[in-house]
């Protein structure tokens, strides 16, 4: 009953691959064999080995998945009775002494690369602030309604005036070169109800404020550019400004009311992200490695030590172990 398993092939270290199986013809003994090894990140992986006098091939398929680390190449050393741990050296032929020779040359480690598209992702592309702000007195131009805006690295004022005709509303923002001075926002916003603050703060830098007067729907736009205001992993504070510079952030919802010359009064209605659909470039991903090497015994004790090749990961070891001029008799 007993049958011959030629070249005696196993993988020492991984279930259902441990037995010895014929690869389909004897390999040549005092010869070198290449042994084209695929390492994926599927875990479909692949072991070719060619007789370099017959120029047969046998191939094995295993799975295994902790053989792959996107960041680094497996290790490939002496495995079997030869295990000693120490990587082998490109380039460089390595032997082992055990009834006969036993040659290992390790010709290449190679990531196997593919372009693969990533999935278009969310990704914000600013943030959008609405808020209420008024002035409710008489003394117009005496001290500006100002509603702050900061990010870790940046904070400006959003200054206007109601009621104040010199230079209607006299809007301005504050910490920003280039927008300082008062300026007209042609026409003069109404004194004693609120105006509406539409603010885009964008990842681009190029940012907005629209001020619509609730009594005469007449709206200013602004346009000022800061990268600083824009910060990816949060929205920015909203507080009071100018004379009312406390820090502290606005409630959402909540009505805020501070007293100079009459009454100023800011209700911050939301803080929105602003979100697109972004393609993000296909990206050149390591789907696996490439091992090329030849591995051959050098001697006549066929089948009194294998010849393995060991595959290392941080996870996972394994090793390719094979018997040239392993020929069972049968009986």
């Amino acid at each position: 009953g007993y049958r011959p398993v030629s070249g005696a092939f196993r993988i020492n270290n991984l279930s259902g691959h441990t037995h010895n199986r014929s690869m389909g013809f004897v390999p040549a003994p005092d010869c070198y064999h290449v042994f084209d090894i695929k390492i994926n990140k599927s875990g479909e992986n692949e072991v070719k080995i060619c007789d370099e006098k017959s120029k047969r091939t046998f191939v094995h398929k295993f799975k295994c998945q902790d053989l792959y680390d996107p960041t680094k190449p497996p290790v490939v050393s002496w495995g079997h009775e030869f295990n000693d741990g120490k990587p082998l050296e490109l380039g460089k032929e390595s032997m082992k002494s055990k009834y006969g020779l036993h040659k290992i040359k390790l010709s290449k480690i190679d990531k196997i690369q593919k372009k693969e598209k990533i999935e278009a992702a969310e990704a914000p592309i600013g943030y959008g602030i609405l808020a209420s702000v008024g002035y409710f007195g008489k003394s117009f131009g005496s001290c500006g309604t100002a509603l702050k805006i900061a990010s870790k690295k940046k904070s400006i004022e959003l200054v206007f005036h109601p009621g104040y005709r010199p230079v209607s509303g006299a809007f301005r923002i504050n910490n920003l070169s280039g927008h300082t001075h008062n300026r007209s926002m042609g026409f003069v916003p109404a004194p004693d109800c609120y105006h509406v603050f539409d603010i885009k703060i964008n990842k681009s830098g190029e940012n907005e404020v629209k001020i619509c007067d609730e009594k005469s729907k007449r709206t200013f736009v602004h346009k000022f550019k800061c990268q600083d205001l824009y910060d990816p992993t949060k929205p920015p504070v909203v507080s009071w400004g100018h004379e009312f510079n406390d820090g502290k952030p606005l409630e959402l919802g909540k009505e805020s009311m501070k007293s100079k010359y009459g009454l100023h009064k800011i209700k911050l209605s939301k803080i929105d992200k602003i979100q697109k659909k972004e393609k993000i470039e296909a990206a050149e991903a390591p789907i696996g490695y490439g091992i090329l090497a030849s591995v051959g015994y050098f001697g006549k004790s066929f089948g009194s030590c294998g010849t393995a090749l060991k595959i290392a990961s941080k996870k996972k070891s394994i090793e390719l172990v094979f018997h040239p001029g392993y020929r069972p008799v049968s009986g």
